[in-house]
């Protein structure tokens, strides 16, 4: 699919296999940081994307940066806008942006794409405290790939960065839903931290050889 940043003017192309089937992809351009919209489905939004004909893409531009490897976040969360306060401090951080995807299309997603941080809402997909599908379906994944994704959990039930809580939900790392509004911060350290252990962890599994 081939976009244009309104701010600056200039097309990038994001792979069609790393788009959503539905809902609204949201990113920062890589070239003056302003904000893009693309509403994949079309339906919901007052100014989807534009789009360009064959002869337009044909072209000389440069090199997209989305057909190289790019930190993607998936957001599960219902309630817009705490889902717009996400997606604005995770594309301040360098993160391009997925939501409003269904549980099927969450667990068809994740069979080809590495989602580098998830951030799920308690009540998502019909979720309640005890019980939520999507932590569920995260639940099972294989340690090699669950290692990868940094797990926010988002509940009015307990208080941020509560360790004993994330050990109980699976989660890296608890939020208040009261906290949402300092949530970019709140990320940037939980994430700085999360990097930083894990690449001490691949080092030792290297030099063990088991990895």
């Amino acid at each position: 699919m081939e976009i244009i940043c309104s701010n600056c003017k200039k097309r990038f192309v994001l792979p069609e296999e790393k788009l959503p089937s539905r809902g609204v992809l949201q990113l920062s351009c890589p070239s003056c940081k302003g904000r893009i919209t693309v509403d994949v489905d079309g339906r919901g939004r007052e100014a989807p994307p534009q789009r360009f004909s064959s002869e337009l893409a044909k072209e000389s531009v440069e090199e997209s940066p989305y057909e190289e490897e790019v930190a993607q976040a998936l957001i599960c969360e219902d309630d817009p806008h705490r889902r717009n306060l996400l997606s604005h401090a995770l594309e301040k951080l360098g993160y391009w942006t997925v939501s409003g995807l269904s549980l099927e299309e969450i667990r068809e997603k994740m069979k080809f794409t590495q989602y580098e941080v998830i951030v799920l809402s308690e009540g998502y997909a019909g979720g309640s405290p005890g019980d939520n599908p999507v932590l569920d379906h995260l639940r099972l994944l294989p340690m090699s790939v669950r290692r990868r994704i940094f797990l926010i959990f988002l509940s009015p039930n307990y208080k941020t960065a509560d360790r004993m809580a994330a050990f109980a939900k699976s989660a890296n790392l608890v939020v208040h839903l009261n906290d949402v509004r300092n949530i970019q911060a709140i990320l940037k350290k939980g994430i700085e931290d999360h990097t930083r252990f894990y690449q001490s962890f691949m080092e030792c599994m290297r030099e063990t050889g088991k990895f």
